[in-house]
């Protein structure tokens, strides 16, 4: 019988609190990534002949995205590397790493189309 209680729950109770918050970062990217880059595509389809506009917008949103992962894999990259010394299990944060890379390569294979299609005209 411990007195004071036991040290496991209080770092159970722990959370992962960075200095600097790359996942708020990666947010803030993605709005004002898309409010960039969403009104540049619908004015693209509007006006009529104006293709290139629609995928300047279509890479604004490609790159937006890109940079929303990778920011968002640093951040749980440092996330993981905290469980790690905190003793937990950092298979999660793993997983979730590889879905992040996954959808980077979607979207730059995306990225590279609209760029060809570009060129191709």
């Amino acid at each position: 019988m411990q007195p004071y209680g036991t040290i496991s729950n209080e770092a159970n109770t722990e959370k992962y609190q960075p200095e600097k918050n790359l996942r708020v970062v990666a947010f803030i990217v993605f709005i004002i990534g898309g409010l960039i880059s969403v009104p540049t595509f619908i004015i693209g389809l509007e006006q009529e002949g104006s293709w290139l506009i629609c995928q300047i917008g279509a890479i604004l949103f490609c790159l937006t995205i890109i940079i929303s992962f990778i920011l968002e894999m640093m951040f749980v990259s440092k996330k993981s590397a905290w469980e790690a010394k905190q003793g937990k299990s950092a298979t999660g944060a793993k997983i979730t790493m590889l879905w992040y890379t996954l959808y980077i390569l979607f979207f730059s294979l995306l990225l590279v189309i609209v760029i060809l299609t570009m060129i191709i005209h």
